[in-house]
């Protein structure tokens, strides 16, 4: 079974923090430290991005499953942005993919 956030981030300057908090709060106990020190910086990356550069609501969406994490920041602008994370083996590095069509089914 997934481990799912879905949450509005309130915009404004505190959105990254507040969004790294919910995020840590939901997923503590469900990821490796270095695995939820990841989720949290790409979370605050994300949200930063969407207060300077986006418009309207922000909503925050993470799901874990099967050692996976699968997330979306969504805003009413254009910034729709998604992301996934997998375990590698420490120093892999991974290039990242882009474009709807590599949106993973698990975000719906």
């Amino acid at each position: 079974m997934a481990a799912e956030l879905s949450v509005d981030v309130p915009r404004g300057r505190g959105a990254p923090a507040v969004a790294r908090k919910l995020a840590r709060a939901r997923f503590e106990q469900e990821l490796p430290v270095r695995h939820l020190d990841d989720l949290l910086v790409i979370v605050s990356e994300l949200t930063s991005n969407a207060v300077l550069h986006g418009a309207g609501d922000i909503r925050l969406r993470v799901s874990v499953e099967n050692g996976r994490v699968y997330g979306e920041l969504i805003d009413e602008g254009s910034s729709h942005v998604w992301f996934e994370l997998s375990r590698h083996a420490e120093g892999e590095a991974v290039d990242p993919e882009l474009g709807t069509h590599q949106r993973p089914p698990q975000l719906g």
